[in-house]
């Protein structure tokens, strides 16, 4: 496993785990997502934002309809858009370290 997997890896569970974390991991993910809603600059960007709050910060639990729904997104694209949004905070927390340079 790499850094970089490793780091999505334990990233992904921050994220799934939200609701009923600890204060400390509450507060990594917070800042994470404050910056980055501060510096989505492109539709894009605050879309794949907006997928991670509903999907994991909200506290309603939203369906995957619903969020396809409200992003304006095929479930088709849900699971790769997730990725995305997860790659995006990855870049934004560890900078090039947080580049999957090997593409996998």
């Amino acid at each position: 496993m790499t850094v970089y997997e490793y780091r999505k890896m334990v990233l992904a569970a921050y994220l799934g785990s939200y609701r009923r974390a600890p204060p400390h991991i509450k507060r990594l993910v917070d800042q994470a997502m404050a910056v980055s809603l501060r510096s989505a600059e492109t539709e894009e960007e605050k879309r794949l934002h907006n997928l991670l709050v509903l999907r994991f910060i909200a506290e309603q639990d939203f369906s995957v309809s619903r969020i396809c729904k409200a992003l304006h997104m095929s479930r088709g694209n849900f699971r790769q858009a997730t990725a995305a949004g997860i790659d995006r905070l990855l870049v934004l927390l560890f900078g090039v370290d947080g580049v999957d340079w090997e593409g996998g």
